[in-house]
């Protein structure tokens, strides 16, 4: 039986239930199989990322030198090595970096994990205060915990409650400064055990333990049990997926396709103007893949726009244009643009780009159309035409959305160096709306290029003074995603983008942001 045939018999309902079945049942014994090819992977992941990261360090980028000190301390990429952590940690910290000088700090106060360091009080206060004087909350209750007790510095309840105040008033909690105090406490005293025993090593409070003896043999052959069963399952999920997966596909583009036309039959406004763009982009009836309609695409987004919607007036003034599913006339394609053009309020991105194609239209000879040109602008490595076009795919602006199309012409833009496609592009990998062409085994893996990809587009946006990269760049920082959490490298981008006008930035300041009496 040939792959057609098979796939002809998988319109049966019973022999779809019976592959569904089969895939479970790979999906069940192959799970640990990809779990064995992520731990081997990880190793790798992380020392790429380990000598990236140290490549920027050895140039002398602060955050950078402070995350390579965090790997060597972690193990991240790199074998363990105190006397490297403290090394990096120094360097980030003498460049004033806040985080980099309050770990210095716990390390010389003997509440860091122990690093063949000295125990000096004076010093741990000396790095508390230059963390603090730069707005560190964490430091300045440290600092103020200090001229309490009176620990590297001379002993001043008020002081310390000048500390404790500034600290409080960055949003440090009664429950964040409970918790604090008892990890001081409980990390000093598993430091002093340890050192008590002669231990060379202290272990991570989330270290988990290894196997041993009989235990490690155990999980050794289990791991090889579950590649076993891996190699033989896995070809035939993949077979099994690769036989389901375009009927699926093509059944739930019909399910779609029928849903919108039964609505636009019935006069909903947007489903006649989305399935136009379905047959403009060659979705329909015979599902994914099938040839454009552009008379049937015209027919429908025009009932659309005489209804008073927005981008199917931009659409069909394109449409006519180019004459693409009616008679090319420029005076039908004015009318329906001016109509976009003043409709500001409703559909912003509409009535700008119909602005757009108006101005197009004074300047473009009337033999041509403004979307060729735009292509061929385009082509010929336009950058500003470029994200121009990419916007439009996006958007779906006078064109069918298109996110890989997008994709393309931000990306040819941001390689010569344009601020706006580099920020386009950012935002498209910040926000997970670029398909991963090559990515790991996991969601969590993709979803981490992604975040890599996006802090790397927006940085360079963001260097060029765009205040939306320096916004989004901020957001990435607060969260933590693609790079290590950061509220003070945040605000200082936001404070940035806010200084330039940036309404988000300007907001995300007075929520999260200390900004002084």
């Amino acid at each position: 039986m040939t792959l057609m045939q098979v796939y002809a018999f998988s319109e049966n309902v019973g022999f779809r239930l019976i592959l569904y079945l089969l895939l479970f049942a790979a999906a069940i014994y192959g799970g640990k199989y990809w779990d064995t090819l992520k731990d081997k992977s990880r190793p790798k992941r992380q020392q790429s990322d380990f000598l990236d990261t140290l490549q920027s360090a050895e140039q002398g980028e602060a955050e950078a030198q402070y995350n390579v000190g965090l790997m060597y301390d972690y193990g991240q990429g790199v074998a363990e090595n105190d006397a490297e952590c403290m090394k990096w940690f120094r360097k980030a910290a003498e460049q004033g970096h806040a985080e980099a000088q309050f770990r210095l700090g716990l390390i010389y106060a003997g509440i860091d994990v122990a690093r063949g360091t000295s125990q000096n009080e004076n010093t741990a206060a000396e790095w508390y205060r230059k963390a603090a004087l730069q707005g560190y909350p964490e430091a300045q209750f440290f600092l103020g915990h200090a001229y309490e007790s009176g620990e590297g510095v001379p002993k001043d309840q008020a002081t310390a409650e000048e500390w404790y105040g500034k600290a409080a008033l960055q949003g440090l909690t009664y429950d964040r400064k409970r918790e604090l105090a008892l990890a001081r406490t409980f990390l000093q005293a598993r430091n002093e055990k340890y050192l008590n025993n002669g231990s060379e090593a202290v272990p991570g409070a989330f270290t988990p333990a290894k196997p041993a003896g009989q235990q490690r043999d155990k999980a050794k052959k289990k791991k090889k049990k579950s590649y076993a069963f891996g190699c033989l399952w896995l070809p035939l999920a993949m077979a099994v997926m690769a036989i389901t997966a375009f009927n699926l596909r093509n059944f739930m583009d019909n399910r779609e396709f029928a849903k919108t036309e039964q609505a636009a039959k019935q006069g909903d406004v947007q489903a006649q103007y989305h399935l136009g763009t379905l047959y403009d982009a060659g979705w329909g009836v015979k599902g994914w893949g099938a040839e454009p309609d552009a008379f049937n695409a015209a027919w429908w987004i025009q009932k659309a726009a005489e209804q008073g919607n927005a981008r199917a007036q931009l659409y069909l003034g394109a449409m006519y244009d180019r004459g693409r599913g009616v008679p090319k006339s420029r005076a039908d394609a004015v009318k329906w643009l001016r109509w976009t053009a003043v409709k500001w309020g409703s559909d912003g991105d509409a009535a700008e780009a119909a602005q757009w194609f108006l101005d197009a239209i004074k300047q473009e000879p009337d033999g041509g159309n403004v979307l060729g040109w735009l292509y061929s602008c385009a082509k010929w490595g336009d950058v500003e035409m470029q994200t121009r076009l990419g916007l439009f795919y996006l958007k779906g602006l006078a064109v069918p959305e298109n996110t890989s199309e997008a994709e393309n012409w931000f990306r040819k833009a941001a390689e010569q160096g344009y601020g706006e496609a580099q920020y386009q592009l950012g935002v498209m990998y910040a926000t997970k709306r670029i398909p991963m062409k090559r990515g790991g085994l996991y969601y969590s893996e993709t979803r981490r290029q992604y975040y890599l990809k996006g802090v790397e587009w927006l940085g360079k946006a963001a260097k060029q003074g765009h205040a939306g990269a320096r916004f989004q760049l901020g957001l990435m920082y607060f969260n933590g995603q693609g790079v290590f959490q950061n509220g003070q490298k945040a605000c200082a981008l936001w404070r940035d983008a806010a200084q330039q006008g940036n309404e988000q930035a300007i907001a995300a300041r007075k929520e999260h942001c200390y900004q002084g009496p």
